[in-house]
């Protein structure tokens, strides 16, 4: 598991985010707040934060605070962001997750646990919390709403917080072929190609992994898990 430093910032203070640090930036709100295709064009790896009810099925956050999401806006945002992830609707967007103060955990993990929501990934602010506290916690991040970055510092015109680089790496995109060695048997045949079977593996909507397996003879798909 590894660390990313991260700056998030409103449109206005765009500037105050640092050469070379990842941003954070918003992409939805007032002129002053959302952040321009100038600013994306500049930052084109940042964290994208939808800061209204859900809007924006395309961003990576949602935020979940007085004046922006609630927990019952989160419960119709979670399945549409997985969807645009899934469908590669934009493309780098990472696998949906909600920004929140800790005084929101709980009943947003209710209303997402009570409509069979799992797999969540949460930003908590955490304004204080000491850096080396918040990366064990991230490290040891598990269950159905891993914790994947704290905001740990509010500052004048940016706040500061740590992210898991594994979350900011889960990015929708196209498949990129690698040349690997063939397993064992027939497969180091090139000539010979007697498909039996073809097994898909991936996670849906839901956040759970799923296994399919195809037989070119019937042309049935089977859920085998």
């Amino acid at each position: 598991m590894s660390i990313t430093f991260v700056r998030d910032a409103t449109h206005r203070n765009i500037n105050s985010i640092p050469a070379g640090m990842l941003a954070a930036l918003y992409t939805t709100g007032s002129v002053d707040i959302k952040a321009t295709p100038a600013d994306f064009q500049r930052h084109p790896n940042a964290i994208r934060i939808c800061q209204d009810h859900g809007s924006d099925i395309t961003a990576d956050i949602l935020d979940i605070e007085d004046f922006a999401a609630t927990p019952a806006d989160a419960v119709k945002w979670v399945p549409q962001a997985r969807h645009s992830f899934a469908t590669n609707r934009r493309p780098g967007q990472r696998w949906p997750g909600l920004y929140m103060p800790r005084s929101l955990i709980t009943p947003t993990a209710n209303a997402l646990t009570k409509a069979g929501l799992s797999g969540v990934p949460l930003w908590i602010a955490h304004p204080g919390m000491p850096q080396t506290d918040a990366i064990t916690q991230i490290a040891a991040a598990s269950g159905p709403f891993p914790v994947i970055g704290f905001q740990i510092r509010f500052e004048s015109t940016t706040d500061f917080s740590v992210f898991s680089t594994e979350w900011l790496n889960h990015r929708s995109g196209a498949i990129v072929a690698v040349k690997a060695t063939p397993p064992p048997g027939q497969w180091d045949d090139p000539d010979f190609w007697e498909w039996k079977d073809v097994v898909i593996v991936g996670v849906g909507n839901d956040g759970k992994l799923h296994t399919f397996s195809f037989n070119p003879g019937t042309g049935q798909w089977l859920k085998t898990e």
